[in-house]
């Protein structure tokens, strides 16, 4: 059995491992003794199989309520289906997120849903059978289910709905507040009760800035030295963090730079940067991307950063800018109020004046009312206003084009993206500016993620690609940590799009678009071929680490 780690922690996917003949081949589908290997103590409780007539029918999102709480293994037996997890654990480091992975009679996989998570699947062909082992017997009054179309967490189905029972589309719509309470209590049954004297007395140690500082370096020293460090920093580092953010509320990180960061749990993106293996690291998120846009926007008049978060990106371009000397200028635009908020703190305690912080959204067409929806780092910007006690936050919309045009900027330099999904309707929105010919026209570094952009023909044959390279820019994909790991003194490696290995779960990774004939040569950059952009610590080496290790 071949376990390989979806982006949800503590969800895997499990690849039999056949041996072949020329009678066909044998694989082992369940064993307790490697699961146990993995930390994972499965009870064979119930097995049950669902058979699904039409294509596009979906069923979920379901969980089982503590003290019932249930894990899954979940394949599919003949047709395929998207299968779809929601981690609804309020300690978790992926709280709030949810991954879909393919599964299907062809690829024989197998996915384990840990207790706490919400599951459900679409189906991608007629007549799919999927087959469940559950750890808990089904109990109806602890059953409970997130709707397939939920806001709050704005799942990407492939198909559009051909069928779905009354019940599974009755589940009301969760606000932020509204499911806490559903999320504690799935997630009781995912861990042993805590601690809560415990829990307050490290949260009463957390409001001591000097007291959580040694904490923290002690747990980074024992992280250092631990025989397995994912698994120290997921079950131990990570919640005693969770404990002392809950006295202080956020932490002060100073980057190697000297930029000041005061960050709490409210991302991946905070929660990473607290989690990093360095007190002083050199970056906050995206170490390669990062040093790449640094070193373009040092270069550049007018750098556009849209999705701008808390500045995460573009305070470290900024700050670049400024000790080149040449008084260059990032546009910063966030459009949910929060992270606005402390983007404009971050530019004040680093006293910061060459950020124009905007809060608007940047799209295909100007003055369009958006809703702003999903958690904090991850929310996506859609159509249509915002109705009273819905789950968004309004936002209005702006073209680079026209905002480029209004402010009367010469050059733009750099335009960086990271919309969760509204990238290529950004780029469309600065058709223009794109349009110039080299050297006038800017550098592009922008997301792509499965869950947004359909991949499944090439990288190459996708709508935002094929529209950058319309405009006269050649592609390539970044290879990156989407976390804050150290790579200083590492070569940036880039992949030609046409030649980027796709497979897995769906993920997210940066791309480079370029007019400039000599610019991987002029920045050192390495080109690498059929290798994955999202650098993994634990997963194939040869597909997910750097050419020369880690």
């Amino acid at each position: 059995m071949i376990f390989v780690e979806t982006e949800l922690s503590g969800a895997l996917v499990v690849e039999p491992e056949r041996l072949a003949d020329g009678r066909g081949f044998f694989a082992r589908t369940f064993c307790r003794e490697e699961l146990q290997s993995r930390g994972i103590d499965f009870q064979v409780a119930q097995c049950d199989v669902s058979f699904n007539q039409t294509k596009g029918t979906v069923r979920g999102m379901h969980y089982q309520l503590a003290p019932h709480a249930e894990a899954k293994l979940v394949s599919c037996r003949k047709g395929a289906i998207y299968d779809v997890i929601i981690d609804l654990r309020p300690g978790s480091p992926t709280f709030k997120r949810w991954a879909a992975v393919e599964l299907s009679e062809e690829n024989r996989r197998i996915l384990y849903i840990p207790k706490g998570f919400a599951h459900g699947f679409q189906t991608l062909v007629d007549e799919s059978e999927v087959f469940y082992m559950m750890s808990e017997l089904f109990y109806p009054e602890c059953a409970g289910g997130v709707r397939w179309n939920d806001p709050l967490f704005r799942i990407r189905w492939p198909l559009p709905v051909s069928a779905i029972s009354e019940k599974d589309a009755a589940y009301a719509d969760l606000t932020e507040g509204q499911c806490q309470a559903a999320e504690t209590a799935v997630a009781e049954g995912a861990t042993e009760p805590g601690n809560e004297e415990l829990k307050s007395v490290l949260a009463r140690a957390g409001r001591d800035q000097r007291l959580r500082e040694e904490i923290f370096a002690g747990l980074r020293q024992a992280e250092a030295r631990a025989d397995d460090a994912n698994t120290f920093r997921l079950e131990v580092r990570l919640p005693i963090i969770h404990s002392l953010m809950r006295g202080a509320g956020t932490h002060r990180v100073i980057l190697k730079n000297g930029l000041i960061f005061d960050v709490g749990l409210d991302s991946r993106i905070e929660e990473a940067l607290l989690l990093s293996g360095s007190a002083h690291p050199d970056h906050v998120w995206e170490p390669q991307t990062t040093r790449l846009l640094v070193t373009l926007g040092a270069e550049a008049q007018h750098v556009i950063v849209g999705g701008a978060y808390i500045g995460d990106q573009a305070l470290p371009i900024a700050r670049a800018m400024a000790e080149r000397g040449r008084g260059g200028v990032v546009h910063a635009f966030e459009p949910m109020g929060p992270p606005f908020e402390r983007l404009l703190h971050h530019l004040k305690i680093n006293g910061i004046t060459n950020v124009r912080a905007c809060r608007l959204a940047l799209w295909d067409r100007s003055g369009v009312s958006l809703t702003v929806e999903g958690p904090p780092a991850l929310a996506s910007s859609v159509p249509g206003g915002v109705t009273p006690g819905g789950a968004g936050a309004a936002a209005s919309s702006v073209t680079i084009d026209e905002y480029v045009e209004s402010q009367g900027l010469a050059a733009i330099g750099v335009i960086m993206l990271d919309t969760e999904g509204g990238e290529e309707k950004a780029l469309v929105g600065a058709s223009k500016v794109l349009a110039c010919p080299f050297p006038d026209a800017p550098h592009l570094v922008f997301e792509v993620h499965r869950s947004y952009v359909d991949w499944s023909v090439g990288l190459e044959n996708t709508s935002v690609v094929k529209f950058v390279k319309s405009k006269g820019y050649t592609v390539f994909a970044i290879r990156d940590f989407h976390s804050n790991y150290a790579m200083e003194g590492k070569p940036i490696e880039v992949i030609p799009v046409d030649r980027v290995y796709l497979e897995g779960p769906p993920h997210g990774f940066n791309l480079l678009a370029t007019k400039e004939p000599g610019l991987i040569q002029r920045l050192g950059l390495r080109v690498v071929e059929h290798v994955s952009p999202k650098l993994l610590l634990h997963k194939d080496p040869a597909l997910h680490h750097p050419l020369d290790g880690l």
